[in-house]
């Protein structure tokens, strides 16, 4: 594929006036409908590809955090598994019911915060299509964990704990794949590279020789191990899957900016790797056979010329022959790149204002605490014309009402207590 083939193609929008945008990182795609959870409220949504019109469908009410709750999803017989970020459980949409099923993570489990109290999404998970287990590897989180699907039983490998030390301040790995049946977990702040045998349940420690280059990405081609840099790289290490021999693909691209990160997504098709920009320009496209680099800021100009800029696409989905970016912004349309037809489209993530006014009502009347918590406000706060349609001031004019819904009814001693204390 010649990127230049991409890039000269008109690039088309579809913009949406008075409706509600939304953002997300996790999600996946079942047949024309992409399902995935809200990054800036507890919403649950899905999405038709084909005519972009998107819905909610349901709240993650036992959630405690507002927003940023989920990173990944998985798809699995008819239901959608999503991965904590900042959530605090591992939470199962059931397709059909849109029932949701909470799984709590082990209790000793624990939180990691990196440098200055920052929080990370707790796991990466790896899945290989057509099997039933989810692997957890921790990057803000204490523990390595096994989730089947079919049982809901929840596994931890505790010899990587007992092993390393996670502690706040100290992030150990930053990224991990499955590469055959072993899941290879790249360091960050660690000095042990470390791969996990899915068979056997056992792990390997190898000392990480390349800390200087700051890979922070992994990814699999061909069975060899690909480390990639977030900041402007320099060089793509490859680790062959048997014999740990290295090859490297030296980065030859003059840079228009340089930030610490540049690439969050990096996709593998064939023997191409696509780094589609999070802080940076240029979209490239590296050959991993000859090594050759295709870098072009078409993207980005059309982007700046929106006021999109900077892009930030965090996470990718496959869809067929389409890449589908995603950002944590609600201003930044989806990027769908199709490898077929050489063509790029952005299709923005909005809900029609009668559409959400509808959810509202129905969910107020359903349950007026989870009401409360998905718009993010307590029954004291002024609901503002950002949080609720317009209209539905005037369909439902007592929602403006200082105490129209009292939680604290509904509250035990200790939750009010604990409430008074914060």
């Amino acid at each position: 594929m010649e990127l230049k083939k991409i890039i000269n193609q008109d690039i088309k929008t579809k913009k949406g006036k008075g409706k509600k945008k939304i953002s997300f990182l996790a999600g996946c795609i079942v047949g024309d409908e992409l399902y995935f959870s809200s990054w800036i409220d507890r919403g649950f949504y899905k999405m038709n590809l084909q005519t972009g019109q998107c819905i909610p469908l349901s709240v993650f009410g036992k959630e405690i955090e507002n927003m940023l709750l989920y990173s990944q999803a998985v798809y699995f017989e008819n239901t959608i598994w999503l991965i904590p970020a900042y959530g605090q459980n591992i939470a199962k949409v059931n397709l059909e019911t849109l029932e949701i099923e909470y799984l709590d993570l082990p209790r000793n489990g624990k939180e990691i915060l990196g440098k200055n109290g920052i929080r990370y999404s707790k796991f990466k998970c790896c899945y290989k299509e057509g099997t039933s287990e989810l692997w957890l590897a921790p990057i803000g989180y204490n523990m390595f964990l096994k989730v089947d699907m079919r049982t809901n039983q929840i596994t931890e490998y505790s010899e990587l704990r007992k092993k390393l030390i996670f502690e706040d301040g100290f992030i150990y790995f930053s990224d991990a794949c499955l590469i055959e049946d072993k899941v290879w977990l790249c360091p960050w702040d660690g000095e042990e590279l470390v791969i996990f045998d899915t068979k056997s349940g056992k792990f390997q420690f190898h000392k990480w020789e390349y800390a200087e280059a700051n890979y922070r990405i992994v990814r699999n081609y061909k069975n060899q191990a690909i480390f990639l840099s977030q900041t402007a790289p320099r060089d793509i290490l490859l680790l062959n899957y048997d014999t740990y021999k290295e090859r490297k693909i030296p980065i030859d691209v003059t840079w228009e900016n340089k930030s610490d990160l540049m690439y969050l997504v990096a996709d593998v098709i064939g023997k191409q790797l696509f780094l589609a920009p999070f802080q940076a320009n240029e979209y490239v496209l590296i050959d991993l056979e000859n090594g050759k680099i295709q870098a072009d800021t078409k993207f980005h100009e059309y982007s700046e010329d929106r006021s999109w800029v900077p892009e930030r696409y965090q996470t990718s989905i496959r869809c067929g022959s389409k890449i589908i970016y995603t950002s944590d912004s609600k201003n930044i349309p989806l990027m769908i790149l199709d490898l077929d037809m050489h063509t790029v489209s952005y299709l923005e993530k909005v809900i029609e204002k009668d559409t959400y006014r509808n959810f509202l009502t129905e969910l107020r009347k359903k349950d007026k605490r989870v009401f409360f918590k998905y718009i993010n406000k307590n029954e004291e706060s002024i609901i503002l014309e950002e949080d609720v349609p317009l209209n539905m001031y005037y369909s439902e004019p007592d929602i403006l009402t200082d105490k129209i819904y009292n939680m604290d009814v509904q509250k035990t001693i200790g939750e009010k207590i604990l409430s008074n204390v914060r």
